[in-house]
């Protein structure tokens, strides 16, 4: 069990909301996490091309003038089987910055509207697909604002190789709260297990 200050932490797998079924169709569309600063759309394009031939290859645009890369884009193959490929090579790929690729299915607005409509389909779902990213994925909760992610990133490295540890921050983020909440995604899903199972 994990405490500090005398209170507890809770560590739980962290899992996507939707139950999204899986169309027939292969995939042919990527989203890729995690690019290195700077990475503009020919360079995306070229970091996947040994997989297959790209219709389309673009990274995100952020900012007001919305000009500024972002470390996110997509990746559009012409090809399922190229698209299955690229996301067993190429996702948890450490990078030569040091960081690491998260590379999964895109799932689109029609189909997230087409699974709204079939909610009893539950076998061969989207999320069953990227499981293994996710179940490595644990969500941490009550850790005290003055504990750094380095002093994280120290404990929780003990069990085995983190990817990323990111503070939790959305609309009703209080930078002023006594404790604060993190996502911790580890390498493999086994050293995700044993975390739950020392700290929880």
């Amino acid at each position: 069990m994990l405490e500090f200050n005398g209170k507890k932490v809770e560590i739980l797998n962290h899992q996507r909301k939707e139950q999204r079924p899986e169309t027939e169709r292969s995939f042919l569309n990527l989203f890729v996490q995690g690019l290195s600063e700077g990475t503009n759309d020919e360079q995306l394009k070229a970091m996947f091309a040994e997989f297959g031939e790209i219709q389309s290859a673009y990274v995100h645009r952020g900012g007001e003038a919305r000009d500024s890369l972002a470390n996110k884009g997509y990746v559009s193959f012409k090809e399922g089987a190229a698209a299955k490929l690229a996301i067993e090579v190429m996702n948890k790929k450490q990078m030569p910055d040091g960081s690491y690729l998260l590379v999964s299915r895109h799932i689109s607005k029609r189909e997230n509207q087409v699974a709204a409509q079939s909610p009893t389909t539950i076998t061969n779902t989207i999320e069953g697909s990227m499981r293994k990213t996710y179940e490595s994925n644990l969500f941490v909760k009550n850790i005290p604002s003055e504990i750094s992610e380095e002093e994280l990133m120290s404990l929780f490295k003990e069990i085995g190789e983190v990817i990323s540890i990111k503070m939790r921050q959305g609309k009703y983020f209080n930078p002023a709260a006594a404790y604060r909440q993190y996502f911790v995604l580890y390498k493999d899903i086994e050293c995700a297990k044993k975390a739950i199972q020392r700290f929880d």
